[in-house]
């Protein structure tokens, strides 16, 4: 019998690679004749100068994807109960959670919270290395302009669509309907989760998840897992089911599209900041 170092399903002995991560399968037996075996694989690999590896680097598979979507689902359920504790026991931590800089803060916890998963279940040693397995070490690629385009085309597709009275009207976030009910410097400080999500987002869902994904499924399928996802932590806007449903899955396939397409994450950084920042002109936030 063989198993798989990673996923520990085991197989017949007739079996070489694991079918559900793609991994060398290692004989469970350690007879000689097994061991001989595996000596002699090795000397080939190396005559043939390949290197074999048990983890593959940055290699992922839907197993590794799927944890890390259960554990984001505990970590928000978390969220919501200490929140709700807080605002009971101390009267005024609603007021500063939603000031400009109580909402910045804790969006930074947030975020760091789901670098740490994403870097955790990628198996990275440490950040550096978390940071060039997700392709942020490289360029971004011509397959940008076609990226920024794209999120451009929809958001005019929507503001004519919106212009024409064919949907209700611009979605706004909390921070966004915040940043209409105050005034001052420190105002501006509720746009910084919008205009910075493409730099955290991208290298978790991206840049990680969706490779995770692609790991096992195929490239619709990885798409479709990863809309799943974006429904989850964007259902704010998914509730809606309206423009915004169809606009954020477009740009999400794209970004996908381009993940696909590019070994640097910077392309779907760019469209998705692009998308992002145009939303906010666009709709009129930017104009006060």
């Amino acid at each position: 019998m063989k198993r798989c170092a990673y996923c520990g399903k085991e197989y017949s002995e007739e079996m070489t690679l694991c079918a559900i991560d793609g991994n060398p399968l290692e004989n469970l037996g350690g007879s000689e004749e097994g061991k001989a075996n595996a000596a002699v694989a090795g000397s080939v690999a190396g005559s043939q100068n390949e290197v074999v590896l048990v983890y593959p680097e940055y290699k992922w598979s839907a197993r590794d994807g799927w944890k890390f979507f259960g554990m984001v689902v505990v970590f928000n359920v978390l969220w919501y109960f200490v929140f709700g504790a807080l605002y009971r026991i101390f009267p005024h931590f609603w007021d500063w959670r939603w000031s400009p800089v109580g909402v910045v803060i804790m969006r930074g916890i947030y975020i760091a919270a789901h670098i740490f998963l994403a870097a955790y279940f990628a198996r990275a040693e440490s950040f550096a290395l978390f940071w060039k397995a997700v392709g942020l070490d490289r360029k971004p690629t011509n397959y940008a302009w076609f990226g920024v385009t794209a999120a451009l085309g929809i958001r005019l597709i929507g503001h004519i669509i919106y212009t024409l009275g064919w949907a209700r009207s611009y979605y706004a976030s909390n921070e966004q309907a915040l940043f209409h009910r105050t005034h001052g410097v420190q105002h501006y400080l509720y746009l910084l989760p919008m205009l910075a999500a493409g730099f955290w987002e991208e290298p978790v869902n991206r840049g990680f998840l969706y490779k995770a994904f692609r790991g096992s499924y195929s490239m619709g399928l990885s798409i479709g897992a990863i809309i799943v996802f974006t429904a989850y932590t964007h259902w704010n806007q998914y509730e809606h089911f309206g423009w915004a449903v169809i606009s954020i899955s477009g740009v999400m396939a794209i970004q996908c599209y381009l993940r696909e397409k590019s070994d640097s994450l910077w392309d779907c950084i760019l469209c998705h900041l692009v998308f992002n920042a145009s939303g906010l002109l666009i709709g009129g936030t930017l104009r006060w």
